[in-house]
């Protein structure tokens, strides 16, 4: 996009067609998902896995395509990719897609923050043999049944070495498993609806997520982490609100935990003047400072005057 047309864009004298959908927006922004990526993981192969898991999912097409991009933007600064893998997977959740974390990202981001030399979650079931200890010496000895049927769940465990010596071991009972269920929202609504959620279909994995999410809490966390666990939390509230901006600055903040009286949803919180800047100035290129920019006209939260600011600073940052 020319310079020219950039500033027809925002001085209002002229209409640049724009990407209208996500797969089209995927293509246009490539870039952007180019900057956000770790080494590790490249551009092209995060935007077919992104392409695929959007057409696997016909709900998502029913999403804001902005919402989809700002859910893949904020996967690929962390460094996961969504779908079949395991690690996050693009939810829609009415008009909004949210970004929810699976058993497999929660691991790799523990393990790669380097502060834990390894990580496990399990299940133990009637057959196993096990033995629970608490104490100035915790822990658990746990002989899985390999041999038929093992029987119902009985409890989980989670367990971490950490860097540099030392273990931690968080048990959780069959019923604080379920009462942890129970208070998701997403549980919440399939019952109201009658659908299913993946706690019906990969209760084993979900259980396992929710052992490595309490260890978490009181293990050394890297940045990318304590990020991943307050997605993931409003996530299960109904209450993660991505857009671009957040997404390309890496700057999500947790929305409140206070419900809307009135729905028991949580509003969508107003974003700050400052936030939308920072998110212009952190765009790798014009074309996606321009998209950061159109996303800031819907934000009914901000006043004509910051508007007028927001495009003179898109002109003073991204024009020549």
């Amino acid at each position: 996009m020319s310079n020219a047309n950039l500033k027809a864009i925002t001085t209002g004298t002229a209409v640049a067609k724009r990407p209208d959908n996500f797969p089209a927006m995927l293509e246009a922004y490539k870039g952007e998902i180019a900057r956000a990526l770790p080494r590790h993981l490249q551009p092209d192969t995060m935007a077919r896995i992104a392409l695929t898991c959007f057409r696997m999912n016909p709900k998502l097409s029913e999403c804001q395509p902005a919402s989809v991009f700002a859910a893949v933007i904020q996967a690929s600064q962390l460094g996961l990719r969504p779908g079949l893998m395991g690690e996050c997977y693009l939810i829609p959740y009415k008009q909004q897609c949210t970004l929810q974390l699976g058993y497999q990202g929660l691991l790799e981001l523990v393990r790669r923050s380097g502060l834990v030399d390894s990580i496990g979650a399990y299940l133990v079931h009637e057959r196993d043999k096990y033995e629970v200890h608490f104490g100035t010496d915790p822990g658990v000895v746990h002989e899985p049944c390999l041999d038929g049927d093992p029987g119902a769940v009985r409890f989980g465990y989670a367990v971490a070495k950490l860097k540099g010596g030392g273990t931690h071991v968080e048990v959780m009972t069959l019923a604080e498993i379920h009462r942890i269920r129970e208070r998701s929202q997403n549980v919440r609504n399939a019952k109201k609806y009658g659908s299913q959620t993946p706690w019906d279909t990969d209760f084993d994995e979900m259980a396992r997520k929710t052992l490595i999410r309490r260890i978490c809490k009181y293990l050394p966390k890297s940045n990318e982490l304590a990020t991943a666990l307050a997605l993931d939390d409003a996530a299960g509230r109904n209450a993660q609100v991505l857009n671009v901006s957040d997404a390309i600055a890496n700057t999500f903040v947790p929305p409140a935990i206070d419900m809307d009286a009135s729905s028991g949803e949580q509003p969508n919180p107003p974003q700050d003047l400052a936030a939308h800047k920072l998110a212009l100035d952190n765009a790798g290129d014009a074309e996606a400072a321009q998209l950061v920019l159109d996303q800031a006209r819907s934000d009914d939260s901000l006043t004509a005057e910051d508007h007028k600011q927001l495009a003179e600073h898109f002109r003073a940052r991204w024009e020549q």
